[in-house]
């Protein structure tokens, strides 16, 4: 029912539910949710500075990577 909800445009999922599809997600996809959720590529690679990961895991918790 949740799903068939979002897919009607009747609710959103949650910035958590974004960030759970985006770890879930190929990793072409990942951004896409993670987006939607609040989060910024550009700084969140930023911040992931020299770790050099090319899909970075967000959580639900601490978006503020």
């Amino acid at each position: 029912m949740t799903v068939s909800r979002w897919e009607r445009g009747l609710v959103e999922p949650t910035a958590s539910g974004y960030i759970g599809l985006g770890n879930l997600a190929e990793p072409k996809e990942s951004w896409y949710f993670w987006r939607r959720a609040g989060l910024d590529e550009s700084r969140v690679r930023r911040t992931l500075g020299s770790r050099n990961h090319s899909r970075p895991k967000a959580r639900a918790k601490g978006i503020g990577l």
